[in-house]
């Protein structure tokens, strides 16, 4: 039995009470929205749309992120076994870091985890972290210099 995603459903299942974009109860108006392999309920159009804006842009994004926390990763590993004393590497591994979760957003988690953690949330700690590794990477060279 195929979904019909632009009709409002009136029935409210036991397992999804929560819009997996903003987090609100669902009441017993709902909408459907897909994702890549399956559909979610979300409480209404504005939120249908963000999500699949959301799932665009985590498909189209999500590999420079890897590519940024890869880059990251292995200049940290280096400076660790080269004993490379340079805070200045390190800062610049920790800013990239920081720029993958601030500017792209799109964590490495399960789209089921939105279940628990709505996506707008989701967003929001990724760029309060990644704000925190660009401050702190920031510091770090600062300190570099003195």
């Amino acid at each position: 039995m195929a979904l019909n995603l632009d009709k409002e459903y009136t029935e409210r299942p036991e397992d999804q009470t929560k819009c997996v974009y903003c987090g609100n109860e669902l009441g017993h108006k709902y909408k459907w929205a897909m994702a890549v392999t399956r559909s979610f309920k979300v409480c209404n159009d504005e939120c249908k749309a963000a999500l699949e804006s959301y799932i665009q842009k985590d498909k189209k994004r999500k590999t420079a992120m890897f590519m940024l926390i890869f880059v990251a990763c292995v200049i940290y590993i280096i400076t660790q076994l080269f004993s490379i004393q340079n805070l200045l590497l390190l800062s610049c591994s920790q800013m990239l870091g920081g720029i993958a979760f601030f500017f792209l957003p799109y964590p490495f988690i399960s789209f089921e985890t939105f279940y628990k953690v709505n996506i707008k949330k989701t967003v929001k700690i990724c760029k309060v972290i990644g704000g925190l590794l660009m401050i702190s990477a920031v510091v770090f060279a600062v300190l570099f210099f003195v």
